[in-house]
């Protein structure tokens, strides 16, 4: 074989080069000018954190996996806060106790030589919504980076999402199961999503199959007002696809600035209550670098509060039930 051929085989079997390793890249720019309301997803009545927090759920030297907070973004040159900025911080500031956990012990090939590998640098590989919390993880070197969002690329990494939607679901049938399988286009006037046409013959071409489990986990109200916490598993990942899909199925999510429900939806709730909860990893990122093979991220506050209101629901109905009786 000659040294040519042997080069173009080599680079036909190279890692696919990662597409949100950097805060630069196309596809995290925002798509719309930083100064439209719309771009923010956010309102008046919501201030994000002035002095932010972000809590870190394990660490090595291929990968970060911190816990991002609501009303944050991942990346951007243009905000003083993000996630990436945030975890490099953490990275570069850490004692030197606390980083032997993270410094890179491999090598490289740079050319015909090898190298130690560089200093951990925060590599986005997948993306969460500025008003979505939850589990996020952080490449920290290239390899590591590129094998990661290949198993994003081909679905082998699966999500679970825990949301609080407005009314109660299914009517309040704990345990239910349904498919919500509207396609998803772009809206023409700005950066929201809506769904598509309801039949496959007559889909607007601009439309995208979407595919999204839902389960009801237990009903109750947040705020006085009657909500459904529900288990949600995304089967594809279209933009903004939970929150438009739940709104299509009449049951928003609640606190959603971007998809209200109610006119005072940001006024009343918090925050909105959509949280990244559960990731599941591939064997192949589980057995290479040492990563589990489940990372969870704590439910909010929010969440334990509509929990307790709803064992609190269920012990007046336990002591209605034993009066009757």
């Amino acid at each position: 074989m000659s040294l040519r051929a042997g080069f173009r085989r080599w680079r036909s079997h190279r890692l696919p080069r990662p597409t949100f390793c950097r805060s630069h890249s196309r596809n995290m720019r925002p798509r719309v000018r930083n100064d439209d309301p719309l771009c923010t997803e956010s309102s008046p009545h919501r201030r994000p954190d002035p002095h932010p927090f972000l809590p870190v759920l394990h660490v090595s030297e291929h990968f970060l996996v911190v816990d991002k907070p609501a009303d944050m973004r991942i990346d951007g040159d243009a905000f003083p806060v993000t996630v990436e900025r945030l975890a490099q911080r953490w990275l570069d500031r850490a004692p030197a106790s606390l980083a032997a956990q993270w410094q890179p012990t491999g090598m490289r090939r740079v050319g015909h030589v090898l190298q130690p590998l560089p200093p951990p640098r925060v590599r986005l590989v997948h993306q969460l919504d500025y008003a979505t919390s939850g589990v996020m993880l952080l490449a920290l070197q290239r390899v590591p980076a590129a094998h990661a969002v290949a198993a994003f690329a081909r679905r082998a990494m699966h999500k679970e999402y825990r949301a609080l939607v407005h009314g109660w679901m299914l009517g309040g049938r704990i345990g239910t199961t349904i498919m919500l399988t509207w396609p998803i286009q772009a809206c023409a006037d700005d950066f929201r999503m809506q769904v598509g046409k309801r039949s496959a013959a007559d889909t607007d071409a601009t439309a995208r199959p979407a595919i999204t489990r839902v389960q009801l986990l237990a009903v109750g109200t947040c705020a006085g007002v009657p909500v459904s916490d529900v288990l949600v598993q995304p089967e594809t990942g279209r933009r903004h696809q939970i929150r438009v899909h739940l709104q299509a199925a009449g049951h928003g999510i609640v606190g959603d600035a971007t998809y209200p429900t109610r006119p005072d939806e940001t006024q009343r709730f918090p925050r909105m209550m959509l949280h990244a909860w559960r990731l599941h990893l591939p064997a192949t990122l589980v057995h290479q670098f040492g990563l589990p093979q489940t990372l969870q991220a704590p439910l909010p506050v929010e969440f334990a509060e509509m929990q307790r209101e709803v064992e609190d629901r269920r012990r007046v109905e336990s002591k209605c039930r034993h009066v009757q009786e």
